[in-house]
Parts: structure tokens; sequence; C-alpha cells
């Protein structure tokens, strides 16, 4: 590496001089110097605002930032509020559910026994076979999918 520059090596401050802008005042013509840059940049993910942040609602009007969690706290009750009434109701819907299919199953079932009672053996087996495969059906499915969700399967 005898020729030229050496990439590797930073240039020296007289050619870095050289590349920076320089700031000229308009009246005199006389160099200033070279201009500066300086970034601030922060980040901040989460619910509220970052506390530096929230800090300065504050001097904006006192108190604002005890509203502003207070807001945010009264948000995750009412939230969580709503979670509880949903499972509340889709547990209702489900012991609803099966309430109706377990009297739709005995009601056939009845039925079922009163036509092999009354000489009708087919009819008879087919009303009492039918709705215990169903039953039976109904919950060898639960079981699966039951035992899948355990696992870690998602089945749908």
């Amino acid at each position: 590496m005898s020729s030229g520059s050496d990439l590797t090596q930073p240039p020296n401050d007289d050619v870095r001089r050289q590349h920076e802008p320089i700031v000229i005042d308009p009246e005199t013509g006389q160099q200033l110097g070279p201009i500066s840059v300086f970034v601030r940049e922060s980040w901040f993910s989460g619910p509220l605002p970052a506390p530096d942040t929230l800090g300065e609602y504050d001097g904006v009007l006192p108190g604002l930032a005890r509203r502003i969690v207070e807001r945010w706290e009264r948000e995750g009750d009412h939230r969580q509020g709503m979670e509880r009434e949903i499972v509340r109701a889709r547990i209702r819907n489900q012991s609803r559910g099966q309430l109706i299919g377990a009297a739709l199953a005995a009601i056939v079932l009845v039925a079922g026994i009163v036509f092999v009672a009354t000489g009708k053996s087919t009819a008879g087996l087919v009303a009492i076979l039918t709705p215990l495969a169903i039953l039976v059906g109904a919950f060898v499915y639960g079981e699966v999918k039951s035992r899948g969700l355990r696992n870690g399967n998602s089945t749908t």
C-alpha cells in the first residue's frame, strides 16, 4: 500500500474542515464557523406518556398528569369489567344451550320409549339412538378440542 490515500484511515482535520459547510455572515462576508446540527430523539412505548412528558403536562396545567393517570386507571377498570361481563354472558349462553339440548334429548328419548311401547320399534329405536349418538359425538368432540387446547394446539 504505497500509493495514494489509505481508505481505512479517517481523513485529517484539514480535509474534514474543507467539506464542512461554513456559515458566512451575509452583511460582512465574515466566516462565522461550521454548521452544527444536534439531533435528540427519544422513544417511549406504553399506555401512558413517558414520565418526563407526563411531568410537562403538570407545567401546562397543575394536576393534569394526575388526571391523565386516573383516567387511564378508570378506563382499565371499565375494560376489565366489560371483559368480566362478556365471560359471564358466554357462560350463561353455554349453560342455557346445554339445558336446552338436554331437554330436547330427553323429549326425544321419551318419544322413542313411547314408540317402542306402542309397537313401533323401528321408529322408537331411531328416536332413542339418534340423540344418544349426537350427545356422545358432542362429548367426544368437546374432549378432543379441550385436550388440543391444553396441549397448545389451536383447533377450530
